[in-house]
């Protein structure tokens, strides 16, 4: 199965019941991302940020290196 999710590090142990739950606030959490509001903003603008300072940091993001 191809896609794009980041899955967590101890996903063969979910049950069926936890990874449904889980991609259901996946995609919740991607909508409102794309729906450009205030909190969706707030939340890129943290994430930005997260990653500049992992970067200069000496950390390398490998999704965006693949």
């Amino acid at each position: 199965m191809r896609h794009d999710y980041q899955l967590p590090g101890d996903w063969h142990a979910k049950s069926d019941e936890e990874k449904d739950q889980w991609f259901k606030q996946e995609r919740a959490r991607r909508q409102h991302i794309t729906q450009q509001t205030p909190t969706s903003k707030e939340l890129s603008h943290k994430t930005t940020r997260y990653h500049r300072k992992r970067k200069a940091a000496g950390w390398q993001m490998t999704k965006h290196n693949r």
